[in-house]
């Protein structure tokens, strides 16, 4: 069973549409999908420990990619599902930046930590779904600019 997705794994798969990701993995590492421009909706299973920050790609000139930065055509992305708890506690920096057709996102209440970036230029973002109360949501550590140039989103709690 994998347990992790390497760096740049599946970066630059333009023709990639779905993943399934397996109920073992627990890390996915910087710049796995990114540029995944046909992706369109990742399920990423509930004992995810950690989306990690964005790598210095030497494939690219040395350029920082986050793990789905730049997927443009991802909209949703699920982390677990409601009737798992959800082990993920850190969602790295530039983890869905520029994913610029992204309108929702399920976070689930283990999440301590958004990195910067996070989700930057995800200028159709409307929805965050947070499974966790508006002191949980705001005790979550986010970083420089996690939601610079989103869309006008709100965050529903469970």
């Amino acid at each position: 069973s994998t347990t992790s997705i390497g760096e740049g794994a599946f970066a630059e798969c333009h023709s990639l549409k779905s993943v399934s990701l397996g109920k073992g993995l627990t890390h996915i590492f910087g710049g796995a999908f990114y540029s995944c421009t046909s992706l369109t909706e990742i399920v990423i299973p509930a004992n995810v420990k950690m989306i990690n920050d964005a790598i210095r790609a030497t494939w690219t000139g040395y350029n920082y990619y986050g793990v789905f930065d730049s997927c443009t055509s991802l909209e949703k992305v699920i982390i677990g599902d409601a009737d798992t708890d959800i082990d993920l506690t850190t969602i790295g920096s530039d983890a869905f930046q520029f994913c610029t057709s992204l309108t929702e996102v399920y976070i689930g209440n283990a999440v301590g930590t958004i990195g910067g970036y996070a989700f930057d230029g995800c200028t159709s973002l409307s929805t965050i779904q947070y499974a966790g109360d508006a002191d949980g949501w705001n005790a979550i550590s986010k970083g420089t600019n996690w939601d610079l140039n989103t869309g006008a989103y709100i965050v529903l709690y469970n």
